[in-house]
């Protein structure tokens, strides 16, 4: 079995988790490809290191990734592009989008055993400025500090949904429900469903609320300018941010990607126990 291991970061909390686990590949002589970036710290007579890692994927069944939540977006977002399933394991704090903690490296040996599940997750496409992104957490305007606030109009379909006067606002897959959304009030999405939800940041109205739209249609962001020479705003993409000058009006097209990230998860995986572990503290609290 050819086994990717991939993870973006080398300190020594993660270092110690990744030679456990190609320790354990190679008991089952797994083939376990890595990135030539982690030559000077692991070795093996099955570790092979390469330079691309388009080339570490094609040749892998499994990509296994160690890291945090960013990373693991990263590499599920490279993964996708070759129809990949990956397999997060936490080497950060939260852990919110690994399935596996650096206690429950026994996990692995499900893995090689084909003893598990995999979950496909909704991705959008976002287009602005002749610039295109996949995106599968969020994506998130904010304006500049010395900004005035933002003025937004949001269509899907080209059918008016709502005007914002707002800090920001947040178009986050159920994927990236439990992140930046949740915290401004947005509400919790199935990780299965193939929508997104739409929340203001401090919106200037009693009335905004999120919404979770369908992603069939077209969503269209127009952002107003105001008249203040210090208008502009940014815009991150799975928390990679990009400035913006607002000299016009500009607009932003979203759309559901024809990718889906994959995800490997064990057969008893449940959501709602994450749910309770991870962002309660307490498996025992009902929701």
């Amino acid at each position: 079995m050819n086994i990717a291991l991939l993870s973006k970061h080398f300190k020594f909390e993660i270092c110690n988790v990744i030679q456990k686990i190609i320790s354990e590949l190679e008991k089952y002589e797994c083939n376990i490809f890595m990135h030539s970036s982690a030559d000077e710290y692991f070795s093996g007579p099955r570790v092979v290191c390469l330079d691309n890692t388009d080339d570490i994927i094609k040749k892998s069944d499994v990509i296994f990734v160690v890291g945090g939540d960013g990373t693991i977006i990263h590499y599920a977002k490279e993964a996708a592009k070759f129809d990949k399933a990956i397999f997060g394991i936490n080497g950060g704090n939260l852990g919110f989008l690994s399935v596996c903690d650096k206690d429950e490296l026994s996990k692995v040996n499900q893995i090689i055993a084909g003893d598990y599940l995999i979950s496909e997750r909704l991705m959008l496409e976002i287009e602005f400025e002749n610039k295109h992104f996949t995106v599968l957490n969020d994506v998130v305007i904010n304006r500049n500090a010395d900004a005035s606030v933002l003025k937004y109009s949001v269509s899907k379909g080209g059918k008016l949904i709502c005007n914002y006067s707002a800090d920001g606002i947040i178009f986050a897959t159920p994927t990236g429900s439990t992140a930046y959304s949740l915290s401004a009030g947005g509400s919790i999405m199935d990780e299965s469903l193939k929508c997104a939800i739409l929340t203001p940041i401090c919106a200037h109205t009693l009335a905004s609320r999120s919404m979770i739209l369908d992603m069939n249609s077209e969503l269209q962001l127009s952002i107003q300018k105001s008249g203040n020479k210090n208008d502009e705003f940014f815009i991150s993409v799975d928390g990679e941010t990009y400035r913006q000058s607002l000299n016009e009006n500009k607009s932003i097209k979203i759309t559901k990607s024809k990718l889906r990230a994959k995800f490997i998860e064990p057969p008893n995986y449940n959501f709602y126990d994450k749910i309770r572990k991870k962002l309660i503290g307490d498996t025992n609290i009902n929701i």
